[in-house]
């Protein structure tokens, strides 16, 4: 067999296993981004939830607010 012809075909295979392999790789990554996420359920003697606050500290300005006086505000999920 032609050493050029081997060395070809042996290219060839391989960047076909590269984009194989690739095409795998991004499917499976697809696959596991859009799946569902299932949590456990919550247990033990302590409630568990989330809260909402809005806090206004009037002591500072908040210096990227439209107004120069305007005070700092802050908004926390605990």
């Amino acid at each position: 067999m032609n050493p050029r012809r081997l060395i070809r075909q042996i290219l060839l295979w391989s960047f076909g296993l590269v984009v194989f392999g690739g095409l795998a790789v991004l499917s499976v990554l697809w696959w596991r981004h859009n799946g569902e996420v299932v949590l456990p359920a919550p247990g033990g003697p302590y409630p568990v939830g989330r809260i909402e606050y809005d806090w206004t500290d009037t002591g500072r300005v908040d210096p990227l607010g439209v107004d120069p006086q305007q005070p700092r505000k802050l908004n926390v999920w605990i």
